[in-house]
């Protein structure tokens, strides 16, 4: 588990310098608890979970517009996956 402050560096590192291997550490540190709660939504379909997932990570790495301040990775992809398009 990521500590508040390792967080924030990988989350800062993104941001910053479109680190992709600080976004790859974010994602698999949150990857499980978000497919989680998306394979909960989709009610139980597998494939729909990776498709939203996937489409999840990427827009919040494509996203700069993400404000970081007092959040965790996992609250700003669950913030990017619940925007309307």
């Amino acid at each position: 588990m990521l500590g508040k402050l390792e967080e924030i560096s990988l989350i800062a590192r993104c941001v910053a310098a479109d680190d992709r291997h600080a976004f790859g550490r974010l994602v698999e540190e949150y990857q499980d608890a978000l497919r989680r709660f998306i394979y909960n939504l989709c009610g139980g379909d597998a494939a729909l979970t990776d498709d939203i997932a996937q489409e999840t990570f990427l827009k919040a790495y494509t996203s700069k517009e993400v404000s970081t301040c007092g959040s965790t990775a996992l609250t700003i992809s669950v913030s990017v996956l619940t925007e309307e398009p």
